[in-house]
């Protein structure tokens, strides 16, 4: 049995002849070459989409905005007055900040 690229992934156009002896063997070479083809196909994928998102941001950080702009906002303004606020931020995450009524 002769498999024919056809100019797709995996033989690049050209003819790949798996016959083998006889009987089976052939048909269970064919079988694991198109395996063995499908399987770098889909780990060559998922990589290339691995590879090509552009992440802005952390997937682990914490998301204390709504959109870029205010994205921004936020970063100047922990920059300008976090060394202040840092027992604050630690009392509000707590709930140790509003007296009990």
């Amino acid at each position: 049995m002769c498999v024919v690229g056809g100019g797709g992934w995996g033989v690049g156009g050209q003819s790949v002849c798996v016959c083998g002896g006889g009987g089976d063997d052939g048909w269970i070479e064919h079988r694991q070459f198109i395996m063995t083809r499908t399987v770098h196909h889909v780990l060559h994928t998922h990589h290339r989409k691995e590879v090509r998102r552009r992440r802005r941001f952390h997937e682990y950080d914490d998301v204390d905005y709504i959109n870029g702009r205010n994205e921004h906002f936020n970063k100047r303004i922990q920059r300008a007055f976090g060394q202040h606020t840092k027992e604050i931020k630690a009392n509000l995450e707590r709930g140790t900040a509003l007296p009990d009524r």
